[in-house]
């Protein structure tokens, strides 16, 4: 190490060795040389060293290969997240900065997975969080809300560092009361107040809670609550007690304004389908035929769907209505527009059975069907918890099905 007896600390750069402390050119932490003396830390002497990097004091340090460093994400690969939801009650927690005086405990377990000793301590977590953030009971971490459900914690300035490969316990207390692993929101992320940048911590970008949630037990919400904790499991054995077998070859969702099934009425199988006059869905038509093509349902197939055009009775007649009128010899759509094509056509496919290895049971009928609502809309925040491109395509896949149009 320099000689640190006489010089002036800005003139001492630190890292985790001496190579780190090159690149990246931090001044002495706390403006104090001793700081340098530290055994986990490297230490070089002089702007003149870090000026050989292409940098000076406080600039972003250009990497080996060119780019601009990116601080947070230097930490957040070696982090991961796990939190223990607590107690609602018998916690000894203090709740009286809660509302009604009611509050939970989690434990935060922040583990380091790095192999080498991480000393800087200007970065901070941000994560988002349904409940209020009471206290933070750890002398190295302190919190602080931001807007909303936003809130982050930081290092104090007793903070030494992540040691390699260790793991720190942060008691946490939240207002109310917890309810279910998805209290939490994924997607925790770092950014680093030496350049701003930000970086996800990998085990939280997820939509599987369990990824960084550990299993739930405590439910009760009140000194008296009974309630018994719902599991996938139970919930599957409950449910599966009130199962009763119905016809579902009539059954379409959202149910229509008419359906017509006559004492005659023929059921009869098919092993695909086959589209008439399908320009006439216009740019609907991509995602109908993808669609189908997601169900498995072959497309050139035996039963004949047949779209037109035309007038439709009075009592349904207006934007996105459409008569259905299906037998043995093929499907008729008729709408007054392609969007009323379309419905009608996701009602025909919302009648497949594609689980049966390619044969699937019609039943004759007409359906009359108009929209209740002009705007029929599913919202999906992902101010706070994004979601992947493949959720939100199913969750779009689900609403044309549906009938939704916002």
């Amino acid at each position: 190490n320099a000689d640190t007896s006489t010089a002036n600390p800005e003139n001492f750069f630190c890292g985790s060795n001496k190579q780190d402390a090159r690149q990246i050119c931090t001044p002495c932490p706390s403006g104090t040389i001793s700081e340098c003396d530290n055994p986990f830390h490297g230490c070089i002497e002089g702007v003149e060293e870090c000026t050989l990097f292409g940098v000076s004091d406080n600039q972003q340090v250009e990497s080996q290969n060119g780019m601009s460093s990116n601080y947070a994400s230097e930490l957040a690969p070696d982090l991961q997240v796990m939190i223990d939801m607590g107690k609602n009650f018998d916690h000894n927690a203090d709740c009286s900065l809660g509302d009604w005086g009611l509050c939970y405990t989690q434990a935060l377990t922040i583990e380091y997975t790095g192999k080498e000793y991480y000393f800087f301590n200007q970065f901070k977590i941000y994560f988002s969080s349904v409940h209020r953030v009471l206290q933070v009971n750890h002398p190295d971490f302190e919190h602080e809300h931001v807007i909303g459900d936003l809130t982050y914690i930081k290092p104090t300035s007793s903070f030494q560092g992540f040691l390699s490969k260790t793991k720190i316990v942060i008691p946490l207390v939240l207002e109310y009361w917890s309810v279910q692993e998805t209290d939490n929101m994924p997607r925790w992320f770092v950014v680093d107040d030496r350049d701003q940048s930000t970086a996800v911590i990998e085990n939280t970008d997820t939509e599987k809670m369990r990824n960084f949630v550990l299993p739930y037990t405590s439910t009760t919400k009140t000194a008296t609550d009974a309630n018994v904790h719902m599991t996938t499991a139970n919930r599957f054995s409950l449910n599966e007690k009130i199962v009763v077998e119905v016809d579902a070859s009539d059954k379409i969702i959202p149910t229509p304004y008419e359906t017509v099934i006559t004492n005659g009425a023929q059921k009869f199988d098919i092993y695909g389908i086959s589209t008439v006059n399908g320009q006439l869905l216009d740019k609907l038509r991509i995602g109908a035929t993808d669609l189908l093509w997601k169900l498995g349902v072959n497309r050139n197939g035996d039963h004949k769907v047949a779209f037109m055009l035309g007038s439709l009775p009075t009592e349904i007649a207006g934007p996105e209505s459409y008569t259905m009128e299906i037998t043995t010899e093929g499907t008729t759509i008729t709408g007054t527009d392609a969007s009323g094509l379309f419905h009608g056509f996701m009602s025909f496919i919302g009648l497949l059975d594609v689980t049966n290895s390619g044969k699937m049971t019609l039943k004759e009928m007409i359906i009359h069907d108009k929209p209740r609502f002009e705007y029929r809309g599913h919202q999906v925040d992902v101010a706070r918890n994004f979601r992947s491109k493949e959720a939100i395509m199913k969750t779009i896949d689900a609403m044309a099905l549906w009938k939704l149009n916002v």
